[in-house]
């Protein structure tokens, strides 16, 4: 993963560029599915 920025980015755009990378889809969408499942089974952890 190449990162040629120097400075922190601001928020917003921090998070622009986290969401843009697969890792983060994929972590982001097991995240969700475990979210669904603490829903559906709240006393299952």
């Amino acid at each position: 993963m190449e990162d040629n920025q120097t400075e922190p980015l601001p928020p917003d755009q921090a998070w622009e560029a986290l969401l843009s990378t697969p890792e983060s889809e994929i972590f982001l969408n097991y995240e969700i599915e475990k979210a669904k499942q603490f829903i559906d089974n709240p006393s299952k952890q």
